[in-house]
């Protein structure tokens, strides 16, 4: 399948619902919840509910918003608390609602996953989508 590894990323669009909100990414989720600890009426500017250019964006226009509002300390404890939980389940909806991505994910086994950034960094290995991964196998 033409692009199967860009599918892959939290910044491939596919459409998904997460907490009664549709989200464009995984990586539009994210920020949103992230950003809900310090903001919640700003985190639904990342919702297509919302109608924003950012909602409608692509995945590098979330990451690049990310920092719309600074997390104080208590939440930035907060978020390292939470933030794996988030991505999972992100990941988990986006996966589990579009069959052909699904499908595309569950072709990966046995492999390990990992993501190069290409920028003098060691590649790292995706744990949180082997994760999904192994449950949407069951």
């Amino acid at each position: 399948m033409r692009h199967w590894r860009r599918m892959l990323s939290n910044f491939w669009p596919a459409d998904f619902m997460l907490r009664q909100r549709t989200y464009r990414t995984v990586e539009h989720a994210f920020q949103a919840a992230k950003i809900a600890l310090a903001d919640p009426a700003l985190a639904e500017r990342f919702a297509l509910e919302s109608g924003t250019a950012l909602a409608r964006g692509d995945g590098a226009m979330a990451r690049k918003h990310r920092k719309l509002v600074l997390l104080d300390d208590a939440q930035l404890r907060q978020w390292d608390g939470l933030r794996h939980a988030v991505m999972r389940e992100a990941m988990h909806a986006k996966f589990g609602g579009h069959e052909p991505l699904r499908a595309v994910l569950l072709a990966t086994l046995p492999a390990e996953l990992w993501h190069g950034t290409g920028r003098g960094q060691p590649p790292t290995r995706i744990h949180d989508l082997e994760t999904i991964r192994d449950q949407l196998r069951q």
